[in-house]
């Protein structure tokens, strides 16, 4: 199996691992307690304190491989991102997943997830000839909801003439000026 594939594999099944392996761990802790209170000298046994020790083992190596895992994706981004800033003409799916030693399925997942992730660059497949470039998009500043309605309130007041052009003018330069 490819690198990419247990990098994706790990980073996505995170979540579902690590929550699995502390509830294992908070019923192994549970059932330590019960025989605590139960018997002290089967607590002071091995076996017991085995099953903890070996989870928590788990769950460590496991973290490990997720924050590698996520530190291999994110350097994939870049490496994909410089590769088509410095070449002079766009590359290709084809001939960038063979530079990074990819599938076009692998490249194609690693650019939608960058895209869902990065709003400020895009990077864009051209499905006529298959070619990969980078897009600069503006993100728009959205009024914030309240200011919103205020000024549709303010239009709605203009509309129906209970204010002057020119104070509908004032308050709505006066009030998108403020943050």
């Amino acid at each position: 199996m490819k690198k990419f594939t247990v990098s994706k594999t790990i980073v996505y099944m995170y979540p579902y691992i690590s929550l699995t392996l502390k509830l294992i761990l908070l019923i192994t802790i549970i059932q330590i307690l019960i025989v605590y209170f139960w018997d002290i000298t089967r607590l002071l046994s091995i076996q017991v304190l085995q099953a903890p020790l070996t989870i928590i083992t788990v769950y460590i190596i496991i973290k490990i491989i997720y924050i590698n895992s996520q530190k291999y994706i994110k350097n994939l981004e870049n490496k994909i991102l410089d590769l088509i800033e410095t070449l002079k003409t766009p590359p290709t799916l084809t001939s960038l997943s063979k530079d990074l030693n990819l599938t076009e399925n692998e490249l194609m997942y690693i650019i939608a997830n960058y895209n869902i992730k990065n709003r400020k660059i895009k990077i864009k497949i051209n499905p006529t000839n298959n070619t990969v470039s980078i897009q600069k998009t503006q993100v728009e500043k959205k009024i914030p909801e309240g200011k919103e309605s205020y000024l549709q309130k303010l239009e709605k007041l203009y509309k129906e003439g209970k204010i002057s052009k020119e104070i509908y003018n004032k308050l709505k330069q006066e009030y998108t000026k403020k943050p």
